[in-house]
């Protein structure tokens, strides 16, 4: 990619897989890599793929290798609007899903369950990821179907609905964690409190997007 700072490259980590930056991949100005800007440009597609590779690493030592198959329709790559309000959808979700884990482990926390650290950390990670496979799959499909062709005045509207399902979407989840593990009158308590601090960060989380 590039910017005022030059020439980059995208640091793959654990927790941000490719497709989460696919509207930098997918942009049709000159942070997109060179060959992406060529095939928008000449207009012989309606719709862009790409197979992501990317080494993942830490102090030059090897931990993962994530492969994402990767498509984008032209009518929404080649349009700023369309691309900024994908990206606000995935900024959301991003803001979402941290959410999601600080409600559950909280709800761990403030129960004090016999559980050790390792185990909750691996059910929150585990919920966690099931989220983000979710969102992937609806923003990939459901999010580019509909944006690519509506009119470019209603593509907020359309986010505002997006974003509305993926929320609904995120509390389900930790509903689905908390109906397993918290069942006792002193924990519905705190269950109750840590789903309404999420409630309130997903809409928090909708109307940073909505005013950026």
């Amino acid at each position: 990619m590039y910017s005022d700072k030059g020439r980059s490259s995208l640091k793959p980590t654990m927790e941000k897989e490719p497709w989460r930056n696919i509207t930098t991949i997918f942009s049709d100005d000159v942070t997109a890599p060179v060959f992406i800007h060529r095939v928008l440009n000449e207009n012989l597609v309606d719709e862009v793929f790409v197979t992501a590779y990317s080494i993942v690493t830490n102090q030059a030592s090897y931990l993962d290798m994530q492969k994402s198959h990767l498509k984008m329709p032209r009518s929404i790559a080649m349009n700023e609007t369309k691309r900024d309000r994908v990206q606000e959808i995935i900024k959301a979700v991003e803001e979402m899903n941290h959410a999601l884990g600080k409600s559950i482990n909280g709800c761990f926390i403030a129960v004090q369950q016999d559980k050790s650290n390792k185990v909750n950390h691996r059910i929150v990670s585990d919920v966690q990821s099931k989220f983000l496979q979710q969102c992937r799959d609806y923003i990939l499909q459901e999010v580019f179907n509909e944006m690519a062709i509506v009119l470019e005045k209603d593509a907020s509207a359309c986010t505002d609905k997006f974003l509305d399902k993926l929320g609904k979407d995120c509390i389900s989840l930790f509903d689905m964690v908390a109906d397993s593990f918290f069942s006792s009158s002193r924990e519905l308590r705190e269950r109750q409190k840590m789903r309404g601090l999420l409630n309130y960060r997903i809409s928090q989380a909708r109307k940073e997007e909505k005013n950026e």
